[in-house]
């Protein structure tokens, strides 16, 4: 029998080793002779590339904390990359003949499978597939087996997954046609005559000594028992112990997919199908009766599943999940619970009466406080010891470690370092050795931990799926079509990941490994939004499972700039129960005293976690088209927020600027308006962005009332130069001048007119003429006199000699640009020696446009540029042909807006 694995079979094994039990079946029957493995030319050459590549990108996800080593992990995937390169050192190697690329070539201009619909980027697959097929033939044999996962260019469009595609079908060839090992070994079986484990191998954790006599006990005695080790188990070992897996000569296999335990055990099918999920109780088919005793282990199996991400659990040989999912108690008080909901105040004030220590050191932990964290969880260590559970003990001091790194600067202003310092001087490496003397479920634990995976293996699996969205969001740039279930799968990975860190209470919420895999998916879900209608993962609209997700572990400037770059549109949000907008208005409704409390204690102390969750808040209103209600009523409470907001919090002001920007023409006028009278008497809040934000509030619908002494304040902020740098602090007044009364803005225009009759000032004239401050023709003459002479500096800024620089030349041209005013002759020929595009922007109409390069409209891109550029129709005929062969988002951005 003849096996054709494709590179992407094999680049998986290199990462999880998910696949070790069936390559190592595949090299035990290659050695015996039993089957015989082909190795095209491609295929070795990409194996050559990516099993490099593969081991750099393991290898770089694995950057976590000092305590935590990536030794083990890189060591085994280089294990794995050397046993496949064993496996090819006796093959059968194929050469791609100049007839088969050639045959290659032209079902690809034919778009016949795997070319099919828009798919351009399956060459190499195709050479692989195709080489195969010509040496089978060539040597007439009549069969091979082929297993791929890239099921959306090799598989039926009615069944991707089972059949292969007819346009690859070959009547002198049987193709025997896989998208896993698993689905090959499971149909080719007793073809392969695989041999039984004689006993318990690496593929089967049994962990209870005595087997109990039925499965209800059996389940009920696994689970307490692991629990007792950690209350989150990685859900690739749940998969593997008795009785989620049974030694079974036909499926001896299972695994965790999704939020799907595929199990083995059809005893276990047999089980749960006799349960009603939404009663909690055994119908009245089932072998168990409804006992006081029997309902009690049942309620505690299935809450203990659904706790560790099983919400279904379906045989492996078919798909046909149970559902176990039970109905969630929304009204749960623990502080993991209170936290979730944001309800801040009963959260602050019950926090102590949290009876659970590993959910109230958790909590303790995300809200700041890591000094009463490092107590509780030295306690919880401490009772590990004495009750000799190696396992819990070395899980905690790894978490003591973690926090003990943020709660010294608490602790060392009080002077008692004691605890800290018992803390380091306890071996970390003499517990994990403690932890590996216990049972097999102790060890691959402590092994998890030790080896890095408690963080790498979701940092690995996350980012992976990442990059998958990333290149379809380009690949769709090309026009191409693709069906995939990328966004299935980073939402449940992410959700096993935040599962398994809360759960479990894992207090490493604040390193940069965790913020990492938080941009990710980030990344993930924003790409997922631009994703054009044709891609199966693009996400229509947001729920409020991927909301509060943003909410709690993305952060607002994170969220801008993918905003920014993928979408630049509001995001549409579908929700019946509207959880998030319930969870939004729970924390912005925070008592006043307890916000005031929270911002008085200081960035070390917590109040970072509440900010956080503030500005992500703001950002999320501002991109997404909530409820016209429920934005007035978030807007309603952000000023108790921002009246008491501490200092080292104002640099994240210009997310106030995107909410104006975004839907300042809902907000109503008492909810602006003291806003900006706030913003203005506060210097920390001084932000242009805010005021900029303010001209596009609906044609300037309402006017600030301004009292007399307001006015002189905002006067005197704005209309005189700082005396030690001779610069203007704050443009606030041109920002806010539309919004003045007539009687103030007569009073502002005349102010500036005095002031530069007294001392003319370039910066002071530039500013007023372009915000329609004043007349732009009584100083115009004084303005441009001193641009009468340029001469080219050798400075290595470029600046022009003497007082006026290359900006204030741009200026002078973005004022005539919206003013209108005429440039003398003298000047224009002035500029034009200056550069080609000072002769361009000097004179469009007459410029040679074979020396115009379009990247210059980018360069200074005001509207009054872009504008006065974009109505000359040489520019827009040489953007449009320079947008054709490159990719230049901004400038594109620019043509379409201006050019109809």
């Amino acid at each position: 029998m003849y096996f054709l694995l494709d590179t992407n079979i094999l680049i998986d094994y290199i990462k999880d080793g998910k696949d070790d039990y069936f390559i190592e079946q595949i090299n035990m029957l290659a050695e015996e002779g039993v089957i015989k493995i082909l190795v095209p030319d491609i295929l070795r050459t990409e194996w050559n590339e990516k099993k490099q590549k593969t081991l750099e990108f393991i290898s770089n996800a694995l950057n976590t904390a000092a305590v935590i080593t990536k030794s083990d992990v890189t060591r085994k995937a280089s294990d794995r990359v050397k046993f496949i390169d064993d496996l090819f050192s006796d093959c059968i190697n194929i050469k791609t003949s100049q007839k088969v690329k050639a045959a290659t070539m032209d079902r690809a201009v034919a778009h016949k499978a795997p070319f099919h619909g828009a798919k351009t980027r399956t060459i190499n697959d195709a050479l692989i597939f195709f080489s195969t097929i010509d040496y089978l033939k060539k040597n007439q044999i009549s069969s091979f087996v082929f297993i791929t996962k890239d099921s959306g260019d090799f598989g039926s469009p009615e069944n991707k997954n089972e059949v292969l595609h007819p346009e690859l079908e070959d009547p002198q060839i049987t193709i025997l046609y896989f998208t896993s090992l698993y689905k090959c070994f499971n149909k080719l079986k007793e073809e392969l005559k695989l041999k039984q484990p004689e006993k318990e191998g690496a593929y089967q954790l049994i962990i209870t000594k005595k087997k109990p006599k039925n499965i209800l006990d059996h389940l009920y005695v696994v689970i307490r028992l692991y629990k007792s080790k950690i209350d989150f188990l990685p859900t690739f070992l749940l998969s593997k112990i008795e009785p989620f897996r049974v030694r079974d000569l036909r499926y001896d296999y299972s695994y965790h997919s999704g939020s799907t335990l595929y199990t083995n055990n059809k005893s276990l099918i047999e089980f749960l199908s006799h349960i009603e999920i939404k009663k909690m109780k055994f119908k009245k088919s089932s072998e168990f009766s409804n006992s006081k005793n029997n309902l009690e282990k049942l309620q505690y199996i299935i809450t203990a599943l659904n706790e560790n991400f099983v919400f279904t659990i379906s045989h492996v040989a078919d798909n046909k999940p149970i559902d176990i999912l039970k109905e969630f108690n929304s009204n749960c008080s623990c502080a993991v619970c209170t936290y979730s909901r944001l309800s801040i105040d009963n959260l602050l004030n019950n926090i102590y009466n949290e009876p659970d220590e590993l959910k109230r050191a958790f909590i303790l932990f995300q809200i700041g406080r890591f000094d009463e964290s490092l107590i509780i969880f030295h306690n919880i260590y401490q009772n590990a010891i004495v009750e000799n559970n190696n396992s819990v003990a070395y899980r905690t001091l790894l978490v003591l470690k973690w926090i003990a790194q943020f709660a010294e600067y608490q602790i060392s202003r009080n002077g008692d370092k004691t605890l800290i310092n018992k803390i380091n001087a306890i071996d970390l490496e003499k517990s994990f050795l403690s932890a590996l003397t216990g049972d097999k479920l102790d060890k691959e634990i402590a092994l998890f931990f030790h080896n890095g995976a408690s963080i790498g293996y979701y940092k690995i699996t996350i980012k992976e799926v990442v990059e998958k969205i990333r290149e379809h969001y380009q690949s769709q740039l090309r026009h191409s079509y693709s069906s995939n279930s990328n966004l299935k799968n980073l939402l449940n990975d992410f959700l096993n990941f935040e599962m398994f860190i809360e759960h479990n209470g894992l207090a490493y919420t604040r390193y940069l490994d965790f913020k990492n895999i938080c941009i990710d998916f980030t990344e993930g879900i924003f790409l997922s939004i631009a994703l054009n209608e044709y891609q199966s993962s693009k996400i229509e609209h947001l729920d409020d499972l991927i909301l509060e997700r943003l909410l709690f572990y993305s952060d607002a400037d994170t969220m801008i700039r993918f905003f920014n770059r993928y979408i630049k549109k509001q995001i549409q949000y579908q929700s019946e129960e509207k959880n998030f907008e319930k969870t939004a208005l729970n924390f912005l409704n925070t008592n006043k005293e307890t916000v005031e409390y929270i911002a008085s204690i200081g960035y070390y102390e917590g109040n970072s976690f509440f900010y956080k969750i503030f500005w992500n808040l703001i950002l999320l209103i501002s991109i997404v088209d909530f409820d016209k209600d429920f934005i007035l009523k978030c807007a309603d409470k952000i000023f108790i927020f921002l009246e008491s907001l501490p200092k080292h919090e104002t640099n994240q002001i210009h997310h106030i600027a995107s909410l104006i920007h975004s839907k300042g023409h809902i907000l109503k006028k008492e909810i602006l308006q003291p806003l900006i009278k706030f913003i203005i008497a506060n210097p920390n809040f001084h932000n242009d962005d805010v005021f900029h934000a303010l001209l596009g509030i609906n044609n300037y619908r309402f006017k600030i009332d301004f009292t007399i002494s307001e006015f002189k304040q905002l006067c005197d902020l704005t209309l005189n130069k700082c005396e030690k740098c001779n610069k203007y602090h704050n443009e606030m007044i041109f920002y806010l001048f539309p919004f003045l009364s007539k009687k103030f803005q007569n009073e502002v225009s005349q102010m500036i007119n005095e002031k530069l009759k007294k001392k003319f000032d370039r910066d002071l004239y530039y500013l007023s003429v372009l915000g329609d401050l004043i007349d732009y023709k009584p100083f115009f003459n004084q303005y441009i006199s001193p641009f009468k002479s340029l001469n080219k500096s050798t400075n290595p800024l470029h600046y022009l000699e003497g007082e006026i620089h290359y900006r204030q030349v741009n200026n002078l041209m973005n004022l005539i640009f919206k003013t209108g005013a005429k440039l003398p002759k003298i000047y224009k020929d002035n500029f034009k020696e200056l550069s080609n595009y000072y002769n361009w922007i000097t004179d469009m109409k007459g410029f040679d446009y074979n020396k115009f390069d379009s990247i210059w409209i980018i360069q200074y891109p005001t509207k009054y540029y872009l504008k006065n550029a974009f109505s000359i129709k040489k520019v827009r005929d040489a953007v449009r042909q320079f947008l054709k062969v490159n990719n230049q988002p901004t400038l594109a951005s620019y043509y379409v807006q201006y050019v109809r």
